[in-house]
């Protein structure tokens, strides 16, 4: 056994741990990467890991090209028909496998199997509200590692995921009130104590809110906990500015990680005319549209790359994806985002509050986006609170987070009850973190405010 391994399992209790990871819902490998910074800490302590996984393709060249074992997360195939825009968390769970008695019993019964065949000592959920289900049922202990969209806060009913059209909230408690009726059936038969409401489901034995107080989609209270967020900076090669000098010395820096849309267009033209050194990530980005914007002042590449370019960078443009959100306030760089979904449009949300940057609507984008890069690349708008931002997280080292989730993962591994962690093994308050979230006096009550 090699040395720092061997340090690592005496510190653990010398007990070779088997954790299943499961991931369900969210496109793109946000998920994958941060599970990955998790598992490479469980090897390095000589513990085994299996992935079950949203994406097996995906799984198999992040995961498995470092040797983890992975496999397909059980699933049920949605209806024929188109599935609407979610309006709140049960129809978010409905459309997963929730909906029917009949669908959620076949997503639980392939958890089960594998659950038997691996005969794991914990589950790791990201996002993967049927496999925490199942374990419930099954009584094995599950840590939830996610931002604050995927740890919803324990009210009733769950937030709302649209301000419009208006919800009643007696339709958003009937739609819970139907799948809580599936999940307490399966409950009843398999002995387990019955849901009373639908955030039950998410009241696990250690939750890990892996964001900021600022960057939790929902408000809480002032004993949330927060562990930091999980993401990496070096999925793609290195790329460098090429202007040299300090910030008042050379053109103003913006870092750009989009999807292709209608609006990128305008948003590269705007970039383009504020005479700010881009580079820019644009997969899925067609290639006319690269070599029409290409300069010595714009470096556009049609993949990712490593994104440790943010750390000297003025102003980044994204989507509002959490960890590329994170990096860039922890690096000072005030935002312009773009949100392209609901999970993205919640976090702009946040980030406007603080006063770390802007939203803007893509269906809109041609209006506005000019004078916004303007403000932002030439005025420097918006900086002082990502500047403040980036101050207050100054300590924050990912590393040690990870260290902590794994420790939790390890007494969860003994059997010591399925009973509630002390949440402050994993991370602290938004007091101990520095003073809290003072952009907003608003709690999430289950309502939505604009």
């Amino acid at each position: 056994m090699r040395r720092s391994a061997r340090a690592a399992m005496q510190q653990s209790g010398g007990r070779v741990a088997r954790i299943l990871i499961a991931w369900e819902l969210g496109a793109n490998l946000g998920h994958l990467l941060r599970q990955m910074m998790i598992a490479r800490e469980l090897r390095r302590r000589d513990h085994q890991v299996l992935f079950a996984c949203r994406d097996l393709q995906a799984a198999a060249a992040l995961a498995g090209g470092e040797g983890f074992a992975c496999v397909q997360a059980p699933s049920v195939r949605a209806g024929p028909r188109p599935t609407p825009k979610p309006q709140c968390y049960a129809d978010m769970l409905a459309a997963c496998g929730f909906g029917e008695l009949a669908s959620l019993e076949a997503a639980v019964c392939g958890w089960f199997g594998l659950m038997d065949l691996y005969r794991p000592d914990v589950l790791l959920c990201d996002h993967a509200p049927l496999a925490q289900f199942a374990a419930r049922l099954r009584r094995l202990p599950v840590m939830q590692v996610g931002t604050g969209f995927e740890l919803p806060p324990a009210t009733q009913p769950l937030p709302l995921l649209q301000a419009r059209p208006a919800l009643a909230e007696d339709d958003v408690l009937a739609r819970e009130a139907r799948l809580l009726t599936h999940m307490n059936k399966l409950c009843g038969r398999h002995g387990s104590a019955a849901l009373e409401q639908l955030s039950d489901l998410y009241q696990t034995q250690a939750p890990v809110l892996a964001t900021f107080a600022e960057l939790d989609h929902f408000a809480r209270g002032p004993d949330a906990v927060y562990a930091g967020p999980l993401f990496s900076l070096s999925d793609g090669p290195d790329v460098a500015w090429q202007s040299q000098g300090g910030a008042e010395s050379r053109p103003r820096r913006v870092f750009a990680y989009l999807r292709a849309d209608p609006s990128l267009a305008a948003v590269l033209q705007a970039l383009q005319r504020s005479n700010a050194e881009v580079i820019a990530a644009l997969p899925d980005c067609p290639a006319e549209l690269i070599q029409r914007f290409q300069s010595d002042s714009m470096q556009l590449y049609p993949h990712a790359v490593r994104a440790n370019v943010m750390d000297s960078a003025d102003v980044v443009v994204a989507n509002g994806g959490h960890g590329l959100s994170a990096a860039a306030l922890l690096a000072g760089a005030a935002l312009c985002l773009v949100p392209r979904n609901l999970e993205q449009w919640l976090l702009a949300r946040r980030v406007v509050q603080m006063g770390a940057g802007v939203s803007l609507d893509p269906d809109r984008v041609e209006g506005g986006v000019e004078q916004v890069i303007t403000d932002l690349v030439l005025g420097g708008a918006c900086r002082g609170a990502a500047l403040r931002f980036s101050e207050k997280y100054q300590e924050f080292e990912q590393v040690a987070a990870v260290r902590r989730i794994v420790a939790a993962l390890e007494c969860l591994s003994k059997g010591r009850g399925l009973g509630r962690m002390d949440e402050s093994l994993i991370g602290w308050n938004s007091e101990q973190m520095g003073g809290g979230y003072r952009g907003s006096s608003e709690v999430c009550t289950g309502r939505m405010t604009c």
